[in-house]
């Protein structure tokens, strides 16, 4: 009754069963099932979209469907989404590098897919790969492409050069990059974290990646307080790091005073980062 109970209800057998073990077979049979899912229901991950994984269905035998369904944007979003989630760790993953890739930098896919894309190619692609990836996304100046450069940095711990780095987080809060033309009349807010990147940064970079952070901070425009309260959580994160460290000593104050000076005309954020470095 295999393949009837697939037929009827895979995202169940995906929830409750053990795909890994279905023979090559079944496998087809369930990818079938998911394609005529998303006709029927188009947003069928919506409401679930942890609990079950398509690793299962990453054979051989299904390479050439799974190949044609993540590449085309014509096919369904959260089958896509599903299919390349269910690439990482696994050897097709490998297989598949030159699709993977093509998913990573196709500004027409979902950033969801596109993040799944890269962490199931991280891997297999060695450090001039990613060096060379973080550039072609920081160059193409979408939101959604800067934040997965940021991602990709983190994720190979800021294996990066300094200047790459300062100008992809640069890019990302919208000091350097400004996507156009603006479509929108009301601007969406983002809210972003930089503790993890600001703790996988190396502590003999601190310094120089505050400094070309700072020179920076004079392009932004005082009425544009969203990226300004942006930069400025992030230098007083690098600070307080760098005091953490002992990077900055008594010694350094005039440095320290610099970057105070630097968070008090960017943002309405200054008075709480000063408050934090008051503390430190």
């Amino acid at each position: 009754m295999a393949k009837v109970v697939i037929a009827a209800d895979p995202i169940g057998v995906m929830r409750y069963g053990d795909v890994s073990s279905l023979t090559a077979d079944e496998a087809d049979c369930m990818l079938d099932a998911l394609q005529t899912l998303a006709i029927i229901d188009p947003y069928f991950r919506s409401k679930d979209w942890d609990s079950h994984t398509a690793a299962g269905l990453m054979i051989p035998n299904l390479r050439s469907k799974i190949e044609t369904a993540i590449t085309s944007t014509a096919t369904n979003d959260h089958l896509r989404s599903l299919l390349i989630e269910g690439l990482k760790d696994t050897p097709l993953a490998c297989e598949l590098g030159d699709t993977l890739e093509s998913v990573i930098f196709s500004t027409d896919h979902f950033p969801r897919e596109r993040k799944a894309a890269a962490e199931a190619l991280i891997p297999h692609r060695n450090r001039t790969f990613w060096l060379r990836a973080i550039t072609t996304l920081h160059d193409q100046g979408t939101e959604d492409s800067v934040r997965l450069a940021r991602w990709v940095i983190e994720k190979i711990e800021c294996n990066v050069g300094d200047e790459l780095l300062a100008a992809t987080l640069l890019a990302e809060i919208g000091v350097t990059i400004c996507p156009l033309p603006r479509i929108q009349k009301s601007r969406i807010s983002t809210t972003r974290h930089f503790g993890s990147i600001v703790g996988a940064l190396p502590v003999e970079r601190l310094i120089n990646v505050l400094n070309l952070l700072s020179d920076h901070a004079q392009l932004l425009k005082a009425s544009d307080w969203q990226n300004g309260n942006d930069l400025s959580e992030l230098i007083s994160l690098l600070i307080v790091r760098a005091i953490d460290e002992k990077l900055i000593l008594t010694g350094d104050a005039a440095s320290l005073w610099a970057w105070l000076e630097i968070l008090e005309h960017t943002s309405t954020y200054h008075r709480s980062a000063k408050k934090l470095l008051q503390e430190r």
